[in-house]
């Protein structure tokens, strides 16, 4: 969809091998995520992110990841 025409923001994330998601109105333009996250006393690094629009009617645009380089 055209800028105009965006309804959500949808920005995936991967920590380790699990993909997950938030959906952000049209008003944000930032999300902060943590470079790691502990989950069940095991610490998982981000290594992908990625951000589609959605339009009202839910057309999603195309998705591409992005890796995050690890240090």
């Amino acid at each position: 969809p055209k800028l105009e025409e965006v309804y959500n923001w949808v920005v995936f994330y991967k920590y380790e091998n699990t993909w997950d998601y938030k959906i952000l109105d049209r008003t944000k333009n930032g999300i902060e995520l943590a470079l790691n996250l502990e989950v069940n006393e095991k610490n998982n690094v981000l290594t992908f992110i990625g951000v589609t629009a959605v339009d009202k009617t839910g057309n999603q645009s195309t998705f591409n990841e992005i890796k995050i380089p690890i240090k």
